[in-house]
């Protein structure tokens, strides 16, 4: 028990929806532990039961609760320019990223065709994949398979632990071109 209590500080070991229901319980059945001890024990005993208590709901606070659009935001802006598209796996991705930013919502879209035609004018494309709310999405690596179609996908950038991030870039032909260089 006491080692499954240390790797809990680490890397925690229930969800923070069993520890809500859970922890009050677990603090009353400790009052009453220590309330059964003689006075002077009790005493001593109460800094240590605090500080166990305390380190108890340490990893409660440090676990990830929801999905992090607020971070996925602050990715895509500092990265995308005029033109670029998002590709998300998920339709509510636009409310979200819309919330924390809203020049990022007129450029989200569950379309390939409309990835595809902004890749095909030399912009790039960020595929996004994360739950951004109830309804049901593809699996991660059949969302990925599909935007790969459009071209190489870059290292994911992770926002969070649920939401990845894979840009693809314009074919060079098209890049050449808008430099001015010899367009075929």
């Amino acid at each position: 028990p006491a080692a499954l209590g240390l790797l809990s500080l680490i890397h925690p070991l229930l969800l923070p929806r069993y520890l809500l229901w859970s922890a009050p319980p677990f603090f009353i059945l400790a009052g009453l532990g220590i309330d059964e001890l003689a006075p002077a024990a009790r005493l001593a005993a109460l800094p240590v039961a605090g500080l166990a208590l305390a380190l108890n709901l340490t990893p409660y606070y440090h676990a990830e609760t929801r999905p992090r659009w607020d971070l996925a935001a602050k990715l895509l802006d500092a990265r995308m320019s005029s033109g670029d598209v998002i590709l998300a796996s998920d339709g509510a991705a636009r409310i979200m990223l819309g919330h924390y930013d809203t020049a990022l919502t007129p450029r989200v879209t569950r379309d390939a065709a409309r990835a595809r035609a902004a890749l095909a004018a030399g912009h790039t494309v960020y595929a996004v994949y994360g739950p951004a709310g109830q309804g049901v999405q593809p699996p991660r690596t059949q969302f990925m398979e599909g935007a790969a179609r459009l071209g190489p996908l870059s290292s994911p950038l992770r926002a969070g632990t649920e939401i990845t991030i894979r840009r693809i870039g314009p074919p060079q032909a098209r890049i050449a071109c808008a430099a001015g260089t010899a367009c075929r």
